[in-house]
């Protein structure tokens, strides 16, 4: 049986889909161009309405001995996890708290590791790049300060594994919109739509995605461009697998593969490392990717994660990353590719019961 706070948390869920599609219809036509209205109001954390109180979620203890991460943070603040009483701003209702995901008062967010112009950094500091930015807005606006943040870098580990493990609360870099059947976990979003490509030596014959038939190709574990490469190639073609992107720079400069494929920032962004060879995008089109924000299964901060990239983006901070993303890459994402990037408010309607309400 529903608790009495259900229809409340579903009128406080309705009350921020509704804000942040009021949020992304002004960023529509901002980027379409269809007219130029001032700049909207970003959506902001709900206000309190009451006495503050502890959230009532048990502390997830840390990943144990052995366990494949690594971490990195600000000194942890001593104040524990709060919510606030907030009001419905569609009918004035109380609504029920929304809890933090820690009680500690720490936000642990997973990062894939290296790459270039999306998650940079060293495993003792704060990462720099698209994702890391798109992380931090989510971070700073569920109320989290920089020093409450915990960056987790994944390596090898699969972003399901970590969010189903307790390891992490969010998962940032290179989760698909739409997960594979077998790893569990919810995602929001999107808030970046790439180009698939593939990166060839600058002397490479390779003109054309079939051109690389019973050839090596690197791509990073979990890129959907390996789907889409071998849907283009007529024939075989090898794939050698990596943790990430960068670890596959070795093996073309080797010989040991013929190209890499991903996403064409990643792979721009590639390109221009300090180690990385001579090499070029070829000019093809493998289609395009989504990616966003992943969460444990059923998670409560489904809504509140997507009024925060709606409001990274009504607010400017995602065209500046952007900006920043196509200098280091020198890789364009197009009006398609922006508009493609708009995160959806009604992916957090897990089923017609809780639409209903």
């Amino acid at each position: 049986m529903p608790s009495a706070a259900s229809p409340d948390r579903h009128r406080l869920a309705r009350a921020r889909r509704a804000a942040a599609t009021a949020a992304l219809a002004a960023t529509v036509a901002l980027v379409s161009g269809c007219s130029a209205p001032a700049a909207p109001e970003a959506p902001q954390p709900p206000e309190a309405a009451g006495p503050e109180t502890t959230a009532p979620v048990a502390p997830t203890p840390p990943a144990g001995p052995g366990t494949p991460v690594e971490t990195s943070s600000s000194p942890r603040s001593a104040t524990p996890a709060r919510t606030t009483s907030t009001t419905d701003a569609t009918d004035g209702a109380s609504a029920a708290p929304t809890p933090r995901p820690r009680a500690d008062g720490v936000l642990r967010i997973a990062l894939p590791g290296d790459r270039p112009g999306l998650s940079t950094g060293e495993r003792d500091d704060t990462p720099d790049g698209f994702d890391a930015d798109a992380a931090r807005a989510t971070a700073m606006f569920l109320g989290y300060e920089e020093r409450q943040v915990q960056w987790v870098w994944l390596g090898t580990r699969s972003p399901a594994d970590a969010l189903s493990a307790g390891i992490v609360d969010l998962a940032v870099g290179g989760v698909p919109l739409t997960p594979a059947p077998d790893e569990p976990m919810d995602v929001a979003g999107p808030y970046l739509s790439a180009r698939l490509g593939v990166l060839v030596p600058a002397d490479s014959s390779v003109a054309e995605p079939a051109d690389l038939e019973g050839g090596t190709v690197c791509v990073e574990s979990g890129s959907p461009a390996a789907a889409a490469l071998r849907a283009e190639v007529p024939g075989e073609v090898e794939l050698l697998v990596q943790g990430g992107a960068a670890e596959c720079l070795p093996a073309l400069r080797t010989g040991r593969v013929d190209a890499i494929a991903g996403d064409e920032p990643l792979l721009g962004a590639l390109s221009r490392a300090d180690e990385a060879p001579e090499a070029r995008l070829l000019d093809a089109d493998l289609g395009a990717a989504q990616y966003g924000v992943g969460l444990p299964e059923d998670s409560t901060l489904c809504d509140d994660v997507t009024a925060a990239l709606a409001s990274h983006r009504a607010d400017g901070g995602w065209a500046r990353s952007a900006e920043a993303l196509e200098r280091a890459s020198g890789v364009p994402l197009s009006p398609q590719l922006r508009l493609a990037a708009l995160p959806d408010p009604d992916r957090c309607d897990r089923s017609p019961a809780q639409g209903a309400q």
